[in-house]
């Protein structure tokens, strides 16, 4: 008796137990709903900010499927390659849109970059040029110069789905490139200009050189006589003074001489040919010949000057060396006027 009246009480229990299944699944049901709505509506959200943020980029930016025909450009790629959105998706429609905007010498550059991207699967970084049409009948077609970064998206399969980048206007940055180099050229024109003008006028100063040293070695030559025999000779004084006035002109001549070959040969320093003459020399010597140059200056500066050889190069006992005479005589030439230079103000004025 007892278990019919259990069994009766489940029978009228059991519909209770699916109302309230029922209530707790359509609960959970409508949760799930509000979840997905909620979902959907955020991806819509990111979808239009997406699509927004791309619209109003600073930057072109594409998307193509693989065989590339467009399937989504931004604002800034078509106002890069000169195309208004109608004129583009009547040339989609015929065939590679962005194939006819491209400057005829670097067709061949961008379908070689495509490929590449093909069949490499990999992003592509390249420069090319874009043809803008003219603002006014009658003007020339414009060219831009775009930089573009192409990359692909590949599915499970390895397949490209679609080829997607962006695109930058950088033709200021080949402008100021080009006015550079423009600069550069001029700049190095004018040196080499500078140069063939600074040789052309060294080589016109050793003439009159030539003719210094050739009359003052005439005039050494010619008071070079025996004053006992010459009965018109000139005082022994004013003959040692005009010896003494051409030997230092002679000097002066052979060491501006000097000068003048050094600077023609600064035009051999980018082919590494400047020249070095090592020859026997006698170092007092050398010193005493750039002292005697300066004798008149040492003079009016009230300095003296003069060679003290240390018991060092006594002991070594070298009488002679081999050295350039000119490049060590120009050495020894700014020390000595750089000497002058500080010494001439100097309570005790003196240069050894």
């Amino acid at each position: 008796m007892n278990d019919l009246i259990s069994k009766a009480a489940a029978l009228i229990s059991l519909p209770e137990e699916q109302r309230r299944d029922q209530e707790k699944f359509e609960q959970i049901n409508f949760a799930l709903s509000q979840q997905l709505q909620i979902i959907a509506l955020k991806a819509e959200k990111n979808e239009e900010t997406f699509t927004r943020m791309a619209r109003n980029a600073p930057f072109g930016m594409y998307m193509f499927d693989r065989d590339g025909n467009p399937k989504y450009v931004n604002n800034a790629y078509l106002r890069l390659i000169g195309l208004d959105r109608d004129t583009f998706e009547q040339a989609a429609a015929r065939g590679l849109a962005w194939k006819d905007t491209i400057y005829e010498e670097d067709i061949d550059l961008a379908s070689n970059i495509w490929t590449r991207i093909r069949d490499s699967k990999t992003a592509q970084t390249f420069e090319y040029r874009v043809k803008i049409p003219p603002v006014q009948p009658g003007e020339k077609p414009g060219i831009r110069t775009i930089e573009t970064i192409s990359f692909p998206e590949v599915d499970e399969s390895g397949r490209i789905v679609t080829v997607q980048g962006w695109l930058m206007d950088i033709s200021p940055r080949k402008r100021l490139e080009s006015l550079m180099a423009q600069r550069l050229e001029d700049a190095l024109e004018t040196r080499r200009a500078s140069e063939n003008f600074i040789d052309m006028v060294s080589h016109e100063m050793r003439n009159p050189l030539s003719a210094i040293l050739q009359l003052a070695d005439g005039i050494l030559g010619s008071l070079d006589i025996d004053l006992a025999k010459d009965p018109i000779s000139l005082p022994a004084d004013t003959v040692n003074m005009m010896v003494d006035a051409a030997q230092t002109i002679t000097l002066c001549a052979q060491h501006q001489k000097c000068i003048v070959d050094d600077i023609l040969t600064l035009s051999k320093l980018d082919s590494s040919l400047l020249v070095i003459t090592p020859d026997k020399v006698h170092p007092p010597t050398l010193i005493e010949k750039s002292l005697k140059m300066y004798d008149a200056e040492l003079a009016r500066a009230d300095i003296e000057a003069n060679l003290v050889i240390e018991q060092s190069y006594l002991d070594a006992r070298l009488n002679y060396v081999m050295l350039d005479p000119s490049r060590v005589l120009q050495v020894i030439i700014n020390l000595l006027t750089n000497g002058i230079k500080f010494t001439r103000d100097c309570p005790t004025r003196k240069i050894s």
